[in-house]
């Protein structure tokens, strides 16, 4: 009897947790575009911690996904779990303390999340017990990082994904979107075109991250945009984002209309 009850426990442990990554896989979108006049970032504010079992509830709640260190010229926004938010403090605190080579970009974003993860992994080795996998899942983590400050001879954008063997960066060089696996909304960014300057960008860049949001609205909410040109850095305020929110309503309309006129 022990032996039954002790894997129909297990089973019970492993459909809560895929259960658990499903969720993790299908929440927040990144989108970032290089503009002919700078870089636009957009997210959506959604934060869910699922529930464990089936008798608790997602807690869900409105948060601010990009950051910006106004005395670094450097913001970033994460997809990912608690370790994606070590990462994330991880370079805040590199950057105060200036231990990041701005010199060598690749590597310090790769140094900064492999430092973090191992550090990570130590303590959970500490934490669990011999029988319990201490190991960190593989889940979808990434970090979109700009960086426009003094230390760039010109406005960048890096991908960091967060791997817990190796963790690997490359330079955006035109669209870029993360999150959301799966998410319909990703078609959108065939659209993109370069050399576009970013007030036109972030119209579809708040198209992506709304759409998304319609086929995803347990996981993805809210809007969020920033653009860096050469005034630096803006965030956009609910003014202009409900102005997106309406040009999104709009071109739907006008789809279903064109799709379905007599």
């Amino acid at each position: 009897m022990q032996v039954v009850d002790a894997a129909r426990t297990t089973r019970t442990r492993l459909k809560r947790n895929e259960e658990v990554e499903r969720k993790l896989r299908r929440m927040t979108i990144l989108v970032g575009m290089i503009g002919s006049d700078g870089i636009v970032l957009a997210a959506d504010q959604l934060m869910v911690r699922p529930a464990t079992n089936v008798k608790e509830y997602d807690d869900r709640g409105r948060v601010r996904k990009i950051e910006y260190l106004q005395g670094h010229g450097v913001a970033y926004a994460g997809v990912g779990d608690q370790y994606t938010r070590r990462v994330e403090s991880a370079l805040s605190i590199r950057l105060d303390e200036g231990q990041f080579d701005f010199e060598n970009i690749r590597r310090s974003l790769e140094r900064t999340a492999d430092d973090t993860i191992k550090d990570e992994r130590a303590k959970n080795e500490q934490a669990y017990s011999p029988q319990e996998d201490p190991g960190i899942p593989d889940l979808p983590r990434d970090l979109l990082v700009v960086f426009h400050g003094p230390q760039v001879d010109q406005r960048q954008m890096w991908s960091l994904a967060i791997d817990p063997v190796r963790s690997t960066a490359s330079r955006v060089e035109g669209c870029c979107i993360r999150g959301a696996i799966g998410n319909l909304a990703r078609f959108f960014g065939e659209y993109y075109e370069t050399n576009i300057p970013v007030a036109t960008l972030k119209r579809l860049a708040a198209h992506i991250v709304l759409s998304a949001q319609r086929f995803e609205s347990g996981m993805i909410g809210g809007l969020d945009v920033s653009l860096f040109d050469d005034a630096g850095f803006h965030r956009l305020d609910e003014e202009a984002k409900e102005s997106l929110r309406a040009r999104y309503r709009e071109l739907n309309d006008l789809v279903r209309t064109q799709l379905f006129e007599a």
